[in-house]
């Protein structure tokens, strides 16, 4: 896993241990994209929440859809069933 602080770190533990020089321009450059990486991780993370829960909500209609057709598949057979006693009822 990438962790965005990790950039701060190693540029304050080489300025520490290696005496390197530490320039306005590299430390803001690494600033900057520090924060976007952060960004990008939390905006891709409420896209990821909101995918899940439109997969979820399209699986529960596609279940209720098949719940239907099974209903109306199953009061096709007990109509088919109606219709076969009360012909053995006529033929008797």
């Amino acid at each position: 896993m990438f962790s965005t602080l990790v950039l701060i770190h190693v540029s304050v533990i080489d300025w520490l241990l290696l005496d390197e020089s530490l320039y306005l321009g590299g430390l803001s450059g690494a600033i900057l994209t520090v924060f976007g990486l952060i960004i990008f991780n939390k905006v891709k993370g409420v896209e990821n929440k909101m995918l899940k829960k439109k997969k979820l909500e399209d699986d529960l209609e596609i279940g209720e859809r098949d719940g239907e057709r099974a209903a109306e598949r199953d009061g096709e057979r007990d109509g088919e069933r109606a219709a076969e006693s009360d012909d053995e009822i006529v033929a008797l």
